[in-house]
């Protein structure tokens, strides 16, 4: 009996005589199990054996029993070569089902149908599965990038969080010594108030306006470093970096702008009576609502 498999508790005779496949098939095992080497050493003791005919005839009776003789398979072919071997007169799919993609990239999908040759072209505009506040940036890749600049995408929240010269991130790559892509610090991104936000572009504007000046006569600039001004001027504002923003805004003005103490009236009443002005008073102002103040 058979004390393995599917014929578990069962005669061998009555499953070579039922199934004769199942003796061909453990045949063309190349390490058979003992149970199953046993069976085999019983069929060719009880049966006459034809391989070419997957034959078995039974010694005692002469009864044959024949196996199902397994068709050869069809050797399998690429998409390309069945798109190749399609006739163009094929009619068209009422649904195509099987298709190659060939030629699809990051913002398009090309699909051919294998059975019919229809080819189809459909942009791609993939949903954010996570929203940007709450995504961590991990799943992300380098769709946009160019010769001189390197971007990185994030494939979840489908939005664009870095941006940097090839330069710099091959300079990073090439110190870490592990020739993978280093790990990216993406910056928190919290909500701004309307105040905050015209207090960051009115210092935005004074901190670029004086780094252009410092640059001198250089003629490039990078995109990643505008950015970095940008961000710069955001964090200081979160921050209430009020003396920061002061101290910015007040470099930027030119100094030919900038009223003379000799031409002021305060110094001009000092020279013709002889003593200091009496002091002004400063006006009262909203430190939420007032325009002019900055944080």
């Amino acid at each position: 009996k058979f004390d393995f498999g599917k014929h578990r508790d069962r005669h061998f005779r009555d499953v070579t005589v039922e199934d004769p496949s199942y003796f061909f098939w453990g045949r063309s095992q190349s390490r058979p199990s003992s149970g199953l080497s046993a069976y085999l050493e019983w069929v060719h003791r009880a049966f006459v054996i034809d391989m070419e005919s997957q034959t078995l005839t039974c010694r005692s009776s002469q009864q044959v029993f024949r196996g199902n003789k397994a068709k050869p398979s069809p050797p399998t072919l690429s998409n390309r070569e069945r798109l190749r071997r399609l006739d163009p007169n094929t009619p068209q799919c009422v649904e195509c089902t099987e298709f190659d993609r060939s030629g699809s990239n990051a913002y398009v999908e090309v699909r051919r149908c294998l059975k019919c040759g229809t080819r189809t072209q459909v942009k791609k505009n993939p949903k954010p599965k996570i929203a940007f506040e709450q995504c961590d940036h991990k799943n992300t890749d380098a769709r946009g990038s160019s010769k001189t600049t390197r971007k990185t995408f994030c494939l979840d929240c489908q939005t664009f969080v870095d941006e940097e010269p090839q330069e710099q991130f091959r300079a990073r790559g090439t110190s870490s010594g592990t020739g993978q892509t280093p790990a990216r610090v993406v910056r928190d991104a919290p909500p701004l108030t309307v105040t905050q936000a015209r207090a960051a572009v009115d210092l935005f504007t004074a901190m670029a306006r004086s780094n252009l000046d410092a640059l001198g006569d250089q003629d490039v600039v990078q995109q990643a470093t505008v950015s970095s001004w940008l961000e710069d001027a955001m964090d200081r504002t979160i921050d209430q970096d009020i003396e920061a923003t002061y101290t910015a805004c007040v470099a930027t003005v030119p100094r030919a702008s900038r009223p003379s103490t000799s031409e002021s009236p305060e110094m001009q009443s000092l020279d013709s009576a002889g003593s200091p002005p009496p002091p002004r008073r400063l006006p009262k102002v909203d430190l939420e609502r007032d325009p002019r103040v900055f944080a």
